[in-house]
């Protein structure tokens, strides 16, 4: 069974996936792939022993209004997927920092549960 995890945020402040990277590794330990587009890049991410799923993709007006998230101006998804729970927290804690570094939403689509970016960094702290 997989699961998802999706970040909200504004393309204006999509960072380099070196910066990324960058800052995964400082703040959880884990190293990257770095050599890639936030805005182009989709398939399987190479992060740590392991990995997960990456897709990224603009959202229209009424995109955001169905994801209730038109009151944040977002206009950027990437969605993280992972198939076991060793990815689950890789996602997890890549996704977190991802929304620290943008000032993005993330989201799990499993409970609807919307966490702000220091939200999501507390949760990937006590999963790891």
């Amino acid at each position: 069974m997989s699961t998802d995890i999706f970040l909200y945020l504004l393309d204006q402040e999509i960072p380099t996936a070196s910066e990324w990277s960058s800052c995964l590794q400082k703040e959880f330990g884990h190293e990257q792939f770095s050599d890639f587009s936030l805005r182009d890049f989709f398939g399987f991410l190479p992060c740590g022993k392991s990995g997960f799923e990456y897709l990224a993709y603009s959202v229209t007006p009424e995109e955001a209004a169905e994801y209730q998230i038109n009151d944040f101006s977002f206009d950027f998804v990437v969605t993280l997927s992972a198939k076991d729970e060793a990815e689950s927290k890789l996602a997890l804690c890549s996704i977190s920092i991802l929304a620290k570094i943008t000032g993005g939403m993330v989201c799990d689509p499993q409970t609807g549960t919307i966490y702000s970016a220091s939200e999501a960094m507390n949760l990937a702290r006590a999963k790891i």
